[in-house]
């Protein structure tokens, strides 16, 4: 049976057209890092037109002070890294907002490797999008560093289905460092030690000395008395804050 070409072209204008308005940004770079293809509804979030990103760098897209953030999660894709990553996105009127965006490599039909592309979500649609500005390396990365944990610990919560969601921007855990509030969340969520390790990809032995550090931080003694000490703040953070 011959294809029907007509039926084949209409299809294919059906995937353009779902690739266009698709609830989710399409993104594709090539092997030098410049724009190839951005869908409308990327397109829209940022408030470009479509010839003035193609053929520039991809890192247009993020602020300034996340380019070597960018360039590090190439690499690591590079070497086979495909999980989501947390940025922010810069629209063309520089404010940011953030996104979640999942690589993908890019192979033609014999197997060369000829670029990437980028599933990027909008967690405007659950979050409220702000402006961070005129933001600092430091300050970008330790925001969206924590929206991040906040979704992890809300994610781990509802798997043991007992647990508030860390309460990160309480007072009493602003010395708490980004690595041990990972920990903090798998030990909220239930799990200990070994867990922990094996979760987070590191060893019992620093799992323990950023439990010590944090003992320290909240003045308690024992894994049990960290867990109450932040269910505890969790319980009395003011509305918004947990």
């Amino acid at each position: 049976m011959g294809v029907d070409t007509q039926e084949l072209n209409e299809k294919l204008r059906d995937y353009e057209h779902l690739i266009a308005t698709m609830n989710c940004g399409l993104v594709a770079e090539d092997p030098h890092g410049k724009l190839v293809f951005v869908n409308q509804r990327l397109l829209d979030w940022l408030g470009y037109e479509r010839d003035e990103l193609i053929g520039r760098p991809a890192t247009v897209l993020v602020p300034d002070e996340l380019h070597q953030f960018m360039d590090d999660d190439l690499h690591a894709a590079e070497d086979g890294d495909l999980r989501a990553r947390l940025i922010a996105a810069r629209r063309k009127d520089s404010t940011t907002f953030p996104v979640v965006t999942i690589p993908q490599r890019f192979l033609t039909a014999e197997g060369t490797f000829d670029g990437y592309f980028y599933i990027v979500v909008d967690l405007g649609a659950v979050l409220t999008a702000r402006q961070i500005g005129p933001p600092t390396a430091v300050d970008v990365r330790s925001a969206l560093h924590r929206i991040a944990l906040e979704l992890q610990s809300i994610s781990l919560s509802a798997e043991v289905g007992t647990v508030t969601a860390l309460p990160l921007h309480h007072p009493d855990l602003q010395d708490v460092s980004p690595r041990e509030s990972e920990v903090l969340a798998v030990l909220v969520a239930g799990e200990r030690v070994p867990a922990i390790a094996k979760r987070l990809h590191i060893s019992p032995h620093t799992v323990r000395n950023h439990l010590k550090s944090m003992f320290r931080k909240l003045e308690v003694g024992t894994q049990s008395e960290l867990i109450d000490r932040v269910r505890s703040l969790a319980d009395n953070a003011p509305s918004g804050q947990a």
